[in-house]
């Protein structure tokens, strides 16, 4: 067995385990133009460099068409530690693709006939099929070229837009039906309603944070702070090691982290603390010191184990977590204590743990429902706890009755859709708000709670 089928084997097995046709998802060519307007702008450099993080994990042959300028977003390219003085972002595209997989090709010729394919700019070497632009957080993917806001700073449009991209290769890929639209990345609406948000965006500061899981959105959401930048005490919770098939979803891990081809694999929790530059445990959640553990924000991103009921049952103010689903879909779930539904009515389980899906949809159809793990679905899972913290900040999530905000890419014309989940009569983890009174007691976020003296907008 050679090299490159044993890598393939163990990477993308959670897809060939569910009936994935080999040359129809991975094999068939893709092509990926960036133009020169995109090339040259910092944020065109974002969009760019998170599309192939994301394209790399499930695409084995690209044909790269990309001007040589000079790197601008040194920040977006993994692993760090790549020489990065001089490189231009066609060098620095490449050496993304091989970290996360060794055996990819980028050298591909542009195919003669209908190639699936992705546009990032408007001055393109080749006319594609598709393609993404953004002006702040307004995001659009149409059949014409879309320019790329020439701006500096972080932009929630070019984290969006790089998902849309990806996305919308795959969907090319298998022949699935693909509409034009545009979305607000900021306020999660489209049409009329769609805001552009704020121009510019500063680092990410809620306060002190327990981040806990690092893998698919974990690890993704390290991607996306490390783009971001952030303020005050992170400290990033998780115990497993990263294998191979991590590799697929996360966009924090390289083959490298994993142990290819013949080295010890790293644990999640280091890799994306190194990417953060924030504090890793490597234990799990609840091996935690619980009576001293009182961050201003945890942020439940693991399955396993019942972490999300255990958090639930803390009667924290606020809770943001982001899972996906069987539908092609990536949700982001608000818990404001006194509010919102608890997290153990919103997703119920006989055996009192929260089953999850991670960034697994139905991919090929053979007469019976198929998986495989998506790594574009961990990255909008994760950007959702992203803009949800930037709406924190803002004080916009807070907002209205909504608690649930989904992006769904198997969606004909409405990509994003939120509601509002309300608790079970026989709800049983909402702790009374004397308790909640007390152990939230000087926490940043308490107020939000009407226990803390927050809205008066009852548990119901």
């Amino acid at each position: 067995m050679s090299d490159r089928t044993q890598f393939y084997m163990e990477r993308d097995r959670r897809t060939r385990e569910y009936g994935a046709d080999e040359e129809r998802c991975f094999e068939r060519p893709v092509v990926f133009c960036v133009g020169r307007d995109a090339a040259e702008s910092p944020r065109g450099q974002l969009v760019a460099m998170a599309a192939m993080n994301m394209v790399a994990r499930f695409h084995r042959q690209v044909a790269l068409l990309c001007p040589h300028v000079p790197l601008l977003a040194p920040q977006s390219l993994i692993p760090a530690q790549s020489p990065q003085q001089h490189m231009s972002l066609r060098d620095a595209l490449v050496t993304l693709a091989t970290a996360i997989d060794p055996f990819i090709r980028t050298d591909l010729p542009v195919p003669k006939t209908t190639t699936p394919g992705i546009g990032i700019g408007t001055d393109l070497a080749l006319q594609m099929p598709w393609h993404v632009g953004c002006n702040d957080s307004m995001v659009c993917l149409d059949t014409t070229p879309v320019s790329v806001d020439a701006k500096l700073g972080f932009s929630l449009g070019a984290s969006l837009a790089s998902c849309l991209a990806a996305a919308s290769l795959c969907k090319q890929v298998l022949g699935r039906p693909m509409v034009p639209l545009s979305v607000s990345a900021w306020n999660l609406k489209q049409g009329h309603d769609a805001d552009s948000g704020p121009s510019e965006l500063g680092p990410v500061d809620v306060g002190s944070v327990f981040m806990i899981g690092a893998g698919g959105v974990g690890s993704s959401l390290a991607y996306w702070l490390r783009q971001s930048g952030f303020r005050g005490d992170w400290q990033v919770v998780d115990r497993d090691l990263a294998e191979l098939h991590n590799t697929n979803r996360s966009l924090g891990l390289v083959a490298t982290d994993a142990g290819w081809p013949n080295q010890e694999p790293r644990s999640k929790v280091s890799a994306a603390a190194d990417l953060m530059g924030c504090t890793p445990i490597p234990l799990w959640f609840h091996e935690l010191d619980q009576e001293t553990l009182r961050p201003d924000l945890i942020l439940p991103l693991a399955n396993e184990r019942g972490v999300r009921n255990a958090i639930c049952l803390r009667g924290e103010p606020l809770i943001l977590h982001a899972t996906t689903s069987l539908t092609w879909e990536a949700q982001l779930h608000r818990h404001i204590a006194g509010r919102d539904d608890c997290i153990m009515c919103r997703m119920p389980s006989r055996s009192g743990a929260v089953k999850l899906t991670c960034s697994t949809v139905p991919l090929v159809g053979k007469g019976y429902p198929t998986d495989a793990a998506l790594p574009f679905l961990s990255a909008t899972a994760a950007f959702l706890v992203l803009n949800g913290l930037y709406r924190l900040m803002a004080g916009e999530l807070c907002q209205g009755n909504h608690n649930l905000w989904r992006i769904t890419y198997n969606a004909q014309n409405r990509l994003v859709r939120s509601a509002r989940c309300h608790c079970q009569i026989d709800c049983v983890g909402v702790l009374p708000e004397s308790v909640r009174r007390k152990v939230n007691a000087g926490r940043r976020w308490a107020s939000l709670d009407p226990a803390g003296g927050g809205q008066e907008n009852r548990h119901s």
